[in-house]
Parts: structure tokens; sequence; C-alpha cells
């Protein structure tokens, strides 16, 4: 294999939405040289005029640098790869409804691929993939390109949408699933300008460690929805609990202890899946994995029987939701459990209005089936309710006593995530009805 000493790469990128396009920015950033390929001419024309094809805070200005250095290209032709010794492989694995991946996406990039692959080629990928996927993907390489000799590496992404950036350039550590001393060695040297730890473990256990860092966010999650909803019936607060959960040294501050009325599909969702289903096919039983999935999909209904009990008349009712795509800071709504909600209450109700700062407007009236609104005030305007679902930072300077004067009764503020309890006394004072999740309506 080409020597590994040398640490700057010619890296080919390929599959360039959310995460190849902050993997081929980052990694130009660390001084490679990169080329993010795409099929889709749209997606590539995107990036080239610097325009990432999902919004990320600080994305395009990163693109735009790197390209001015030339150390960042982007491509629809094959053909650009061929001088590539590095083939990063970054393409969003598919989901079906169920949350189960389809990696026929990734094969087939690989197909498409594969005679670019000259000898020794490093091939590393950041897909999300199924336990054992590794072993079909290398055999499919070796099918395509019998007698090649390649290395192969899984490095798991953990890229949060909104801190993308801040997660790739100063990461706690970096997992790589290899069997290959050398390849070892070529994916620290990549990294090595991040100055972080990395730990190297065996390619089973490196998709193994996704899913379990997933599952273990979404069972900490699902635990403390059972926490608030006790919490509730007790005259406690879940705030004030959690805060003290994490305050024990066994929990941490960064601990996944926030109540809602659930959390989306795609990442946690996905790894759930996987897991039951693989434990399916060896007649494992998960009753805390799937206790958790069982917790999170029974979640969206506090909202809905809440409404049922508030507003009388509920079909005749109009409803404001502030916050559409999957997590503030992006403009996404794949997997967005916004979307989700709103489709649930659309036939419960007259009329379902929306808005958000980042979402496209066509894109989510045709996904979610809502009235899109420019204005928030303007929104609130003849609803019966305010449903806050996403902490933008544009919704933090609200004015609630603008609000609460043209909005019809009940004037119900529902909080699905607890984003403004710390101006729940000033919600209340405008003339709102606050509700939060696992904040006891005694308090």
């Amino acid at each position: 294999m080409f020597n590994a000493a040398n640490q700057k790469y010619a890296i080919g990128i390929l599959g360039l939405w959310h995460l190849g396009s902050v993997y081929s920015a980052c990694l130009a950033e660390l001084g490679h040289d990169v080329i993010g390929y795409d099929r889709d001419a749209n997606t590539v024309s995107l990036l080239n005029s610097g325009e990432p094809p999902v919004h990320e805070s600080g994305l395009p200005e990163l693109i735009k640098k790197n390209m001015l250095s030339g150390r960042l290209a982007y491509t629809n032709n094959l053909d650009d790869l061929k001088k590539r010794n590095v083939f990063w492989f970054t393409i969003d694995t598919e989901i079906d409804r169920n949350d189960m991946p389809d990696i026929s996406n990734i094969k087939q990039m690989i197909t498409d691929a594969a005679s670019y692959f000259k000898k020794e080629t490093a091939l590393i990928f950041s897909s999300q993939l199924p336990v054992g996927s590794s072993a079909e993907l290398k055999a499919l390489v070796s099918s395509l390109r019998p007698g090649l000799n390649f290395g192969y590496a899984y490095q798991p992404e953990n890229l949060q949408l909104g801190k993308a950036l801040e997660n790739f350039l100063k990461p706690a550590r970096i997992i790589v699933g290899t069997d290959a001393q050398n390849m070892k060695l070529i994916v620290e040297n990549i990294f090595s300008p991040l100055g972080a730890p990395i730990e190297t473990i065996s390619i089973p256990s490196a998709e193994m460690a996704k899913h379990a860092l997933n599952a273990f966010l979404a069972t900490s999650l699902s635990f403390i929805y059972d926490i608030a909803d006790v919490c509730e019936k007790y005259g406690a607060n879940v705030l004030e609990v959690t805060k003290a959960l994490k305050s024990d040294s066994r929990i941490g501050g960064a601990a996944y202890l926030d109540a809602s009325i659930g959390f989306s599909g795609g990442t946690l969702g996905r790894d759930l899946a996987v897991l039951l289903d693989k434990a399916k096919a060896k007649k494992i039983k998960l009753p805390v994995i799937f206790g958790a999935v069982t917790k999170n999909k029974e979640r969206w209904r506090l909202l809905a029987d809440f409404l049922k009990g508030e507003i009388k008349n509920l079909s005749q009712a109009t409803i404001g939701v502030l916050g559409m795509t999957y997590k503030p800071g992006t403009s996404t709504l794949r997997h967005s459990l916004s979307v989700q909600v709103v489709r649930d209450l659309a036939p419960m109700v007259k009329e379902i209005r929306c808005h958000d700062p980042l979402a496209n407007k066509e894109e989510v009236m045709a996904t979610a089936k809502c009235i899109f609104y420019d204005d928030p005030y303007k929104m609130v305007e003849g609803s019966s309710a305010l449903i806050v679902m996403t902490g933008c930072s544009e919704y933090r300077d609200l004015d609630f006593k603008k609000m609460a004067p043209i909005m019809k009764e009940p004037k119900i503020f529902f909080d699905a995530k607890n984003i403004f309890w710390e101006r729940e006394q000033e919600i209340r004072k405008a003339g709102f009805h606050y509700q939060g999740i696992g904040i006891s309506k005694n308090l």
C-alpha cells in the first residue's frame, strides 16, 4: 500500500449530501487534496457555488475557503477521481418507514467506482452501515476487481446537524474499524492535524459501536420520558430532576436526558431498528431496546391527548407550530419529528399553520401538508394553540405579549421540549396557558 507516512492524501469523497459535504470541506481544511463526487448534477452545481445541499452553520464559508485554496473541488464525473489514492464513501444510507437501512445505494456506488480503484487503494466508509455490512462490501469489491490489493476501514461518523463542523474539527475521540495495520496508520495520518485520540478496533466492533452509541442515547431519552411522566403526577419538575442527575459524576452534564414528546427517526431510530432486526435473526431478546422503541412511538400522543382535553371542538381549531426542521440550525426535513406531528394532528383539527426560519416553504407545505407563514406573529393570529417544536435561535426574542392577544382561547402554549421553561412565568403573564413536559400543573 502507498506510503502511510505521507500525511497529505488525494481523497475522493463519494456521496455529497450532508455527510459528504461536511467531510469534503473538513478533510480539505486538514490540508488534503479532496474531490467530492455525486451523480446528481444539481448537488454538484450547488457545492461548486459554495452552497451545501443542507444548511449547516459555517459550512458555506469553509467550502469557499478550501475551493479558493485549490484543495477542494466537486464533480459528477467519476473520471475525475482516477488519480485518487483514498476513496471515502459518505453516501447517506437510505431508510424505510420502519427505520430499517438499505445499503443498495452504497453497493451501487462501489460498482460504479470500482474500475477506478488502483493497486493498494484505501477504501474508507463513513456511511451508516448495519453490523455485518463491511464483510458484504469487501466481498463486493473483490468480486468486481479480482486480485486487487486494497485496504478497508470503517470510520463511523459522529456528526450532529447544526453542529457538524465542531463535531468533525474538535472531536473528543475518533473511532476507526480496521483489521490492517497500514490502514490504521493511514487513517491516523489523515486525522493527525486534529490531535484527537483515535480508538482503533475491529471492523465488526466499529459497526456495533455506532449502533450501541445511538441505542444508549435513545434509551437515555426513553428513560427520562418515563421519569417525566411520573413527575407530572407527583408535583415534581423533570428539569430539576435532570439537573440532579447530571450533577452525579456517574452520569455527567452531557447526558442525553432531555424530556420531550419524543425523538425522531433516522439516526437513533435506525440503529434501534438494526439492533432489533439483527437480534431477532439470532433469536436474541432485547427488552431494553424494545422498550425504548415502544416508549418513543407512544410519546407524541401526549400532545394529542392534551389538545383533546383542553380545546373544545378541536376539529374546528387552528393550531400553530414553530419549528419544522429535523433540528435547529439545519434546513432538512428528513426524519423531522415536527413533520410527523403535523401529519398526525392534521385529521384532528381544522387547520395547521407552521413557521421555520430555515426550512424551504414549498418543501414544508408539500411534505407536512400545513400552511407555511413567513411571519410567526401572523401564523398565530386566530390560532387556539401554539406548539413549539424546535429551539431555533430566532425564537428567543419572540414577544409573547404581542402573540397572546391575537390568538383564540384557550391560548395554549405547548412547549414540546421545555425550551421556554425559564420564561414560563412571562408566557403565563402574557395570557397563555403554558404546558411543558414532565412539569406538574401544580407547580
